[in-house]
């Protein structure tokens, strides 16, 4: 299946199933919750240096500077706590609404329960989200080192594109790593592999359809941005707060989001069975 047939089918599927946008719209609101919590939770903690007066922390330099650490120490837990906990929520919605994905590309229809047998390799997406997070943080650091020592005062203008290209490199070998976990039921790791193998036997195609995605986030963003404006000249306040999280939740969590995981669960199961069909074709 090429990538302009799935666009097709994938939209077609995302259309006559909503079943889709539920797990989605309630992250959009958890997450939603989990944001404004942890900025109340910052400001509450740091309230004490606006009651503080500049002589008082002149007059209590040593007992001041113990309580901004300790203050400093527990956000810091906290939104590692915070970043956890998103992760894993972010990994059980991936691993269940591709599990709903799978079935729809088999079948053409989904119910709710469908997800649960996805949703059960929610820690290998998890554990696959670390393996990235410490390859880009690897990458970045050796990149950081190299244009330090090459350039010098010039690291930072040769770093920052060379950190983008990095990301994307990554970003394009595991863009199938969570449907091969789900699918194939692959490990971390596995799931990955899978994902560049995958895409080098597709590449062509597959560029197409990566560069198709980014192109949709880049211009929702634009349009949503665009439309904030608009409304600025109209409404204030809460009324513009509610406006700017409805349009994120319906661009990125009810249209974006259930429509991209069915698009390229899709592609991966069509294109992967018509890979095994010619592999024994040769065996033959």
């Amino acid at each position: 299946m090429k990538s302009g047939e799935s666009l097709r089918e994938g939209f077609k599927h995302y259309l006559n199933n909503p079943v889709l946008i539920l797990p989605y719209l309630l992250f959009g609101l958890f997450s939603l919750f989990l944001y404004n919590f942890s900025i109340n939770f910052a400001r509450e903690s740091f309230s004490i240096l606006k009651i503080t007066s500049p002589f008082q922390i002149l007059l209590l330099q040593e007992e001041f500077a113990d309580t901004l650490s300790a203050i400093i120490l527990r956000n810091v837990f906290f939104f590692i706590l915070v970043g956890i906990i998103y992760a894993l929520v972010d990994s059980f919605v991936k691993a269940y609404t591709i599990g709903l994905s799978e079935k729809i590309s088999r079948t053409g229809g989904a119910k709710l329960k469908d997800g649960f047998q996805g949703a059960t390799q929610t820690l290998q997406i998890f554990g696959k989200n670390i393996i990235l997070i410490l390859l880009l943080l690897f990458g970045f650091g050796l990149l950081l080192l190299t244009t330090a020592i090459l350039l010098a005062q010039f690291a930072l203008l040769a770093f920052i594109p060379a950190a983008i290209i990095y990301a994307f490199i990554i970003y394009s070998v595991s863009f199938f790593a969570s449907q091969s976990i789900v699918v194939e039921k692959k490990g971390p790791w596995g799931g990955i592999v899978s994902s560049y193998a995958f895409i080098k036997r597709n590449m062509e195609d597959v560029a197409k359809l990566i560069l198709f995605i980014l192109f949709v986030y880049v211009a929702f963003h634009v349009i949503r941005l665009a439309s904030l404006r608009l409304f600025e000249h109209f409404f204030v306040g809460a009324t513009m707060r509610l406006i700017s999280v409805a349009e994120n939740l319906l661009l990125g969590y009810i249209i974006m989001r259930p429509y991209f995981v069915i698009l390229k669960t899709l592609y991966f199961i069509k294109n992967q069975r018509f890979i095994l069909v010619k592999a024994k074709e040769k065996m033959r």
